[in-house]
C-alpha cells in the first residue's frame, strides 16, 4: 500500500479497479484506507463512483445527457464524505477523464452547493480539454466559499 511507502496523500478509487463495485463496498474500502492513513498521519482522497471518460485521446463527442447521469449531488458527496471520513473528495461536475474533441464544461453553480455541503477539500479530475476560464470559475467558486 502507498502509505506503507511513505506516501502522505492516497487516493482510492474502487469504482475505477472495480466498475461493478456496490456503493457500500467502495464505502467500506474507503473507510478501511482512511483508518490505515490516520495512523500515519496520511490523507485520503476519493469519490464513490467512477465518472467517465477515460486516460485517452477520443474521437467522439461528449455525450452531456449521460454523463450528468453521474454528475454529484450535493446529498451524496456529504454522505459519502460522513460515511468515510475522506479528506478530499474528486467532484465529477462536467469534468471526466481524457482528451475530447470539444471544450468540457463545468457546471459551477453545482459545484457551489457541492462546496455548501461537504467540510472537506474538493478535487478535480479529468481536466484536460476544460476551458481556462472554466478552470478560474471553479477557482473563484472555492475562494468565495473559503472566504465567507
Amino acid at each position: 500500500m502507498g502509505i506503507d511507502a511513505g506516501f502522505e496523500f492516497i487516493h482510492i478509487d474502487l469504482s475505477q479497479a472495480r466498475k461493478d463495485a456496490t456503493e457500500e463496498e467502495i464505502i467500506a474500502a474507503t473507510r478501511e484506507v482512511v483508518a490505515y492513513a490516520k495512523t500515519t498521519g496520511g490523507l485520503v482522497e476519493s469519490e464513490p463512483h467512477y465518472f467517465g471518460g477515460s486516460s485517452n485521446v477520443h474521437s467522439e463527442a461528449i455525450d452531456y445527457a449521460e454523463i450528468r447521469k453521474m454528475f454529484t449531488t450535493p446529498e451524496g458527496a456529504r454522505a459519502f464524505v460522513t460515511a468515510t471520513g475522506i479528506d478530499t473528495f474528486a467532484v465529477a461536475i462536467g469534468n471526466l477523464h481524457g482528451l475530447y474533441p470539444v471544450p468540457k464544461h463545468l457546471d459551477l453553480a453545482l459545484l457551489e452547493r457541492i462546496r455548501a455541503a461537504v467540510p472537506c477539500s474538493l478535487s478535480l479530475h479529468g481536466g484536460s480539454g476544460t476551458p481556462d476560464d472554466e478552470f478560474r470559475g471553479a477557482v473563484a467558486t472555492a475562494r468565495r466559499w473559503n472566504e465567507s
